[in-house]
């Protein structure tokens, strides 16, 4: 899955730009009301359908081209329900990463399982718009 648009690909494009310069992305410790917000955010990704969609994206959402995709979750479909709870859920994450309402170190000392996966997929399409 990569972050085509939207919040997202804004974010994982920011922090790929920083990070090649070397920048430090934060530098202060979380705020009481940023950590308050982490834990509302932690707690949607606790909701058992969120849960479900989860473990079915990370045990079958592989796909390498649109073609794929469509085949293994197209809209109307379990699997297509599935990938569109996730995406939009990190979608609404990164939003709030955007906004600086969240802190992101805190964020990603926790909250790696999407990213590690992202990442790599973000780290192929580092030169496609």
């Amino acid at each position: 899955m990569t972050a085509s648009s939207g919040p997202a690909k804004q974010y994982f494009k920011r922090t790929l730009i920083q990070k090649r310069k070397g920048m430090r992305i934060m530098d202060s410790k979380p705020t009481y009301e940023q950590a308050q917000l982490h834990l509302q955010v932690y707690e949607q990704r606790r909701e058992a359908r969120l849960r479900q969609a989860r473990d079915w994206f990370f045990q079958n959402y592989f796909p390498q081209n649109i073609d794929e995709s469509m085949r293994i979750a197209a809209p109307g479909t379990e699997g297509g329900t599935n990938v569109n709870m996730v995406a939009a859920y990190w979608e609404q994450a990164c939003a709030l990463l955007n906004y600086g309402l969240l802190h992101e170190d805190l964020f990603f000392e926790t909250s790696g399982e999407f990213f590690r996966r992202v990442g790599a997929d973000q780290a192929d399409d580092r030169g496609r718009p």
